[in-house]
């Protein structure tokens, strides 16, 4: 194997991203060991668009991002649909929304209950809370204005190196008018929404600094902290990993390094202990592929040696899908329509007022306004019956396996929520601007809008599928783009659940004080954006849902006989210093955006490792 250089490191992460960072600091508390972090990005933390919590769309689909697309989706009417991931330092952290929301105890316990002993709530609850640190308004007044009476200091991060805060100025009416419209339905939220067992309406965090108005990712809050200040830390940026170095034991495969390709050639980095995969949903099981390790008939039929044969390798994959519905305002409601639709005077003004007094559209991240919902049948708020008993009986079919444990247990805990009053199964979303949704299959077009007017978007996030697809390497060429096939909505109850969600989202368009916002008779974002007819509704969501980008579970930590990639201690199975610490390994979807869950997996992720390999905790 000709390389132009070879290094010597106790641990290799690969992927300088959301979860790689946080491991790697972590890793590095401990001056006895070196720790090198591999990434194909470079650090864009001063970068305009990153720092600026409301440039993030200017990110999507940029030189930051691998920009990738999955293929044609017969569940979304054969549309191919973006599917981005960052390629910077920070990862998808650097270029997200900004949007965190906590995840809820029902799914992670989910989790424990697939062969993963040590994943339950009570566990990981404190290592979300170890990840960030929640700043709040010191104004009681904006407090409230905010709704935030039923936060609960125990529940949330006071030290962590993260971030937290509510970027919803006072000033800004919708906030109390989205908190009052959920309460008239009886919807109001129930605790506070990092107790794990919330339902109903709230105002959501963001990974934004209330001091600077910047954005926090795992670039700032883990790497700067650390980078500069520990000699036995050090970052490959330009650098793409290109396949695992592996040798034969008696009893396990071993991770001796990996090959990689930098500007002046190849580079050989060897791992005295453990290499680390933290390249994301899409990457990590490609890496593991272009190694040998995956389905053999795929690997065959690509040439690459088999080492291990695990078929669950790309599989299990899950993402939210999220439409909508746009509404006409008043002519007096202030929206973002024309900053996002690039007016220039628009433009000009935001930017005067971040530079001058650090205010204004943008110190406001993707979403502020949030809700979990489980699905609303008639008008009583706990009818005496199940909800979606009839969907489920009319689609007999949906939750057979075929055989597979895994999915077994997968469908039978999401049975259990969207017949449940008090699980979430949609997350309904206040965005203050018109969405086309559908129109274009790029993801940086999301939220430009032609319409004439301004409007509000009601969002609908299917934040627990039933559908399952797969990612893959097309080619043994690691330059080569993977095929990614979400098979969005390939499950009808996906479509049945996002219909009975589309049919809230008309209630909640009535109701005041929200309704007194839109305009009587006023204009949609598309003559078919309806929730009233549920036909009608079902193709309105084929035709339009986009992905939300969080993309997970295809080296799930399962057993290997239920589909799993991992066992409980992040370990490759067959493998004995081989981990995987991203979003790939969460074998279900967490109910809000992925980005607290990373977090949170890879906190739990360092100690593991720290454990098992004897490292100052």
């Amino acid at each position: 194997m000709a390389t132009d250089r070879e290094l010597k490191f106790d641990f290799i992460v690969v992927g300088g991203g959301t979860a790689g960072l946080v491991v790697a600091s972590r890793l590095s508390e401990d001056p006895n060991v070196t720790v090198a972090v591999v990434e194909a990005g470079t650090d864009h933390t001063d970068d305009p668009r990153v720092k600026v919590p409301g440039r993030w769309f200017t990110l999507i689909g940029s030189d930051v991002d691998w920009d990738f697309m999955s293929t044609e989706q017969p569940g979304l009417y054969g549309r191919s649909i973006g599917q981005p991931q960052g390629r910077i330092l920070g990862g998808s952290s650097a270029i997200n929304g900004q949007v965190f929301i906590p995840p809820s105890a029902s799914v992670v316990d989910a989790w424990s209950s697939l062969g993963n002993p040590g994943w339950t709530w009570d566990v990981l609850a404190p290592y979300y809370r170890k990840a960030h640190s929640m700043l709040l308004p010191d104004d009681h007044k904006h407090r409230m204005h905010l709704g935030l009476d039923k936060l609960e200091s125990s529940t949330h991060g006071r030290s962590g190196p993260l971030k937290v805060s509510f970027a919803t100025p006072l000033s800004e009416p919708v906030a109390p008018v989205w908190n009052a419209t959920f309460r008239e339905l009886g919807y109001e939220a129930t605790s506070d929404p990092a107790s794990g067992v919330a339902t109903g309406g709230f105002n959501s965090a963001a990974t934004i600094d209330p001091e600077t108005k910047e954005r926090s990712c795992s670039t700032t809050a883990q790497w700067r902290e650390a980078w500069g200040k520990r000699s036995n830390l050090h970052l490959f940026s330009e650098t793409t990993a290109l396949k695992l170095i592996c040798r034969n034991t008696d009893s396990n495969l071993v991770a001796e390094g990996i090959l990689a390709e930098e500007s002046g050639g190849q580079v050989q980095l060897r791992a005295r202990r453990e290499v680390i995969l933290a390249a994301g949903a899409i990457q990590s099981p490609k890496l593991l592929e272009l190694s040998g390790i995956g389905n053999p008939q795929l690997l065959r039929d690509l040439e690459i040696d088999l080492l291990i044969a695990n078929a669950g390798v790309g599989e299990n994959m899950q993402d939210h899908l999220m439409t909508g519905i746009s509404f006409e305002v008043n002519d007096d409601v202030e929206t973002l329509d024309a900053l996002r639709n690039k007016d220039s005077v628009a433009t000009e003004a935001a930017a005067e007022a971040y530079t001058k007094e650090k205010a204004g559209a943008l110190t406001l991240g993707g979403i502020n306004y949030f809700s979990w919902m489980p699905i609303v049948e008639g008008s009583e708020k706990l009818p005496k019956r199940p909800p979606f008993a009839a969907e489920l009986a009319a689609h007999p079919d949906a939750l057979d396996a075929g055989g597979n444990k895994g999915l077994q247990l997968q469908y039978e805990f999401l049975k259990s929520v969207v017949q449940s009053h008090t699980e979430g199964s949609g997350g309904i979303y206040l965005s203050p601007r018109g969405t086309t949704y559908g129109v274009s299959p790029r993801a940086q077009d999301y939220g430009i809008s032609s319409l004439p007017g301004k409007y509000v978007t009601l969002g609908l996030s299917l934040v627990q599928p039933f559908s399952r697809g797969s990612t893959h390497i097309s080619s043994s060429d690691p330059h080569a783009k993977p095929t990614i096939d979400p098979k969005y909505l390939s499950n009808p109850l996906d479509v049945e659940v996002a219909a009975s969600h589309l049919a809230f989202i008309e209630k909640l368009a009535a109701t005041q004080p929200l309704a007194s916002f839109l305009k009587p008779g006023g204009r949609r974002n598309a003559p078919e954006a309806q929730g009233t007819d549920r036909e009608k509704a079902k193709k309105w969501v084929r035709k339009s849902a986009l992905s939300n980008w969080h993309q997970c579970g295809t080296c799930s930590m399962m057993p290997q006989e239920y589909g799993g990639v991992v066992n409980e201690r992040l370990l490759v199975h067959g493998m004995r210093n081989l981990r995987v610490v991203d979003s790939s390994v969460i074998p279900i979807i967490p109910k809000g955006n992925i980005q607290s869950s990373v977090y949170m997996v890879a906190e739990r992720a360092a100690d593991i490792i720290k454990e098992d390999q004897g490292l100052r905790m």
